[in-house]
């Protein structure tokens, strides 16, 4: 049998409660894997900045702890430090524009920290 080295966790529908708490359980369970040597990881589609109270309220706000942002487009280490970045080529973006832009659907690009609202014509 092997043993579990790394409990990757997402936050909306999987770590939080529907009020976006984690609970007694989870957080005692969390350290418990800790204990045991087990690597916990954030994943979220938040960027870094919006999950920090949530990592120092887990106790993963250091530089041994990383996680999985953006969707998997980021890989940091809870310290800032980016250990992967992914990033999408303009001809990229201008296929997921060319998906969107038919159904109506919003499409944000973010660079470099900033956030492009791209609008519609739907």
């Amino acid at each position: 049998m092997s043993e579990i080295k790394l409990l990757a966790l997402d936050l909306d529908g999987t770590l939080f409660t529907k009020d976006k708490q984690v609970t007694v359980e989870n957080r005692e369970a969390l350290k418990a894997a800790e204990t045991k040597g087990v690597h916990v990881v954030i994943t979220t589609g938040r960027p870094l900045p919006a999950i920090d109270h949530i990592l120092k309220d887990l106790g993963l706000l250091d530089d041994k702890h990383y996680s999985v942002t953006f969707n998997g487009g980021l890989v940091q280490r809870n310290n800032g430090d980016i250990l992967v970045k992914k990033e999408m080529s303009r001809e990229d973006i201008e296929q997921v524009y060319a998906a969107f832009e038919p159904l109506g659907l919003p499409m944000d690009v973010l660079s470099d920290g900033i956030v492009y609202g791209v609008p519609s014509k739907g």
